[in-house]
Order: structure tokens, then sequence, then C-alpha cells
């Protein structure tokens, strides 16, 4: 198994890529705050395991009855 895919924390094209939206859009909600992410110096860094969660929770159908 790689290095790379045990890494708890991850960079922004990684996260970029475990959510599927483009830069853009990525980067203006991690400013407003909707990605769960923290500012290490001059860096956006993510923690994976929270990464993947939230992405499953924005994709989960919503549950609210008709």
């Amino acid at each position: 198994m790689p290095a790379e895919s045990t890494r708890e924390y991850i960079g922004s094209a990684e996260a970029m890529a475990i959510i599927g939206l483009s830069r853009t859009t990525f980067y203006r909600r991690v400013k407003h705050g909707d990605i769960p992410c923290v500012r290490a110096i001059h860096r956006w860094i993510f923690h994976r395991e929270t990464l993947i969660a939230w992405r499953d929770k924005m994709l989960a159908p919503s549950r609210a009855a008709p």
C-alpha cells in the first residue's frame, strides 16, 4: 500500500479530487467555511476521514418527509 494513501492529513489537490469540485468552487467553499479544514501557515490542510465523512453526508439523499 502506498504511503500517500495512509496519510491522515492531505493537501488541497487531493481534497479536491476526493470531493470532486472544480478548483474555483473548492476554494470558494473553503474560504466560506463550508468544507472542514485547517489553515496551517500558508496552506489549507484537510483530515482525510473527516473530509470523506463530510462528502458522504453532502451526497446523501435528504431524509425529509414529503
